[in-house]
């Protein structure tokens, strides 16, 4: 995670987003509420997501609106589109449409 020029934070997801880097993704993303801070996500390089890494993002996403926080998705993968879609989570983090 860094912080961009904006005001928002930036987290770049690696290729394999797996319960290994389910820790530091929750810190990183809760220190995005501690900031209140709105955050870009950059999911363009997923390779592979675990259902643990979505529910930290649902979770995470809920927050974030409740608070007013924005939250932009700069680039998702086909592998992490098609995981949410699976488990119907698409609409739920407002993910940009995949591009055919």
């Amino acid at each position: 995670m860094s912080d961009s020029d904006s005001e928002n934070f930036v987290i770049q997801c690696a290729p394999v987003v797996d319960i290994n880097s389910a820790n530091a993704l929750y810190e990183n993303l809760k220190l995005v509420i501690e900031e209140n801070s709105g955050v870009d996500i950059d999911a363009g390089d997923v390779d592979r997501v675990d259902g643990a890494i979505l529910q930290i993002f649902v979770g995470f996403y809920r927050e974030a609106k409740t608070l007013g926080l924005p939250v932009t998705w700069t680039k998702v993968s086909q592998a992490f589109y098609q995981a949410c879609d699976l488990l119907g989570l698409c609409e739920v983090l407002e993910l940009p449409a995949m591009e055919s």
